[in-house]
């Protein structure tokens, strides 16, 4: 049975990559996923590492992201939204193209 440490190693940047899709937002996810491995650490020794840790991980951090207070604004730099061109938009071509 692994122990925190080594789930951590293994599953951490896989759960962060999880909630920065999920929530859009690098900082809480980030947050997020460090304050599930913060229940683990007090869960886990008297209940033991569930079957799937990082599954557990990656839904305790997007419930606890679900409880907590949302901050009125987060910087822009740490918003993503897939849907959203990057800044500067796409490449575009001239209206002269070739003239």
């Amino acid at each position: 049975m692994p122990d925190l440490a080594e789930v951590f190693r293994r599953e951490a940047g896989r759960c962060t990559a999880t909630l920065i899709r999920v929530l859009g937002d690098i900082d809480l996810a980030e947050d997020a996923v460090a304050e599930a491995f913060a229940i683990a650490a007090e869960q886990w020794p008297t209940q033991g590492v569930p079957p799937n840790p990082g599954g557990w991980i990656t839904t305790t951090a997007r419930n606890h992201h679900h409880h907590r207070p949302q901050p009125r604004h987060r910087p822009a730099a740490t918003r993503i939204d897939p849907h959203r061109p990057p800044p500067g938009g796409p490449p575009t071509r001239s209206r002269h193209h070739g003239t």
